[in-house]
């Protein structure tokens, strides 16, 4: 479940990119901590 709330952020970040919402770095910024959640998030379940 919290990995698909990963994947929802990012589609509507890169939603918020191509209406030109947010500026490309605040993007870069925001799509590397959703990447970096979601593998610290997989690994979590991969532990258990």
């Amino acid at each position: 479940m919290c990995i698909g709330e990963t994947n929802e952020t990012e589609f509507w970040l890169d939603f918020c990119m191509d209406t030109d919402e947010i500026d490309v770095d605040r993007y870069k910024d925001y799509k590397s901590r959703i990447i970096r959640i979601r593998k610290m998030l997989i690994a979590l379940l991969k532990s258990n």
